[in-house]
């Protein structure tokens, strides 16, 4: 519990206007980490990088989505690594935690554990993904959420990226639920 309050401070400095900062508690993160019930190697983690003085300096959150293509050539659902929330400290960016944490979460697909790491990043952030092998994919607007019909798109930021060799669909993606 001392743990995800101290990645929802972290997510809260970083963003604190973001709606879903100020809504996260530690009872609701927690709780999302005990109801998994899939495979071990696919539970949903969080990669945490701390400063020498032992506080949380950077986050990086991953966890299984599976999404539908549009695409007919593909098969139409697909299991993705979700990367979310990245983030750092304002004072340590420049200091490769990012790179780090990304890294390691890019190696849940090295790996093989995933076939693709899917991801909505702001514009600006695309050359520091790309840097890693990730690739723009989708725009934002090419992506909709049949679980609420005539809704808002599920991704609200610039662009969405991939990260993985295999072969990614060019049509219209259906995140099947909410955004990450």
């Amino acid at each position: 519990v001392e743990v995800a309050a101290d990645v929802i401070a972290l997510w809260r400095e970083v963003w604190p206007t973001r709606p879903w900062a100020a809504a996260e508690t530690t009872e609701s993160l927690c709780a999302w980490f005990v109801a998994w019930e899939g495979l071990e190697g696919r539970r949903p983690r969080h990669f945490l990088a701390y400063g020498d003085d032992g506080t949380l300096i950077g986050i990086a959150q991953v966890f299984p989505r599976t999404i539908k293509a549009m695409d007919a050539n593909l098969q139409p659902c697909i299991e993705v690594l979700a990367l979310a929330r990245v983030c750092s400290k304002p004072a340590v960016r420049g200091k490769g935690i990012g790179a780090a944490l990304v890294g390691t979460a890019f190696l849940m697909v090295d790996e093989g554990a995933f076939g693709h790491c899917f991801f909505e990043v702001l514009s600006t952030n695309v050359p520091f993904y790309a840097r890693y092998g990730a690739r723009a994919a989708q725009p934002c607007t090419d992506c909709v959420d049949s679980t609420h019909p005539g809704g808002p798109a599920p991704f609200w930021l610039d662009v969405t990226m991939v990260y993985g060799d295999a072969e990614w669909p060019s049509g219209q993606l259906d995140t099947l639920g909410p955004g990450w």
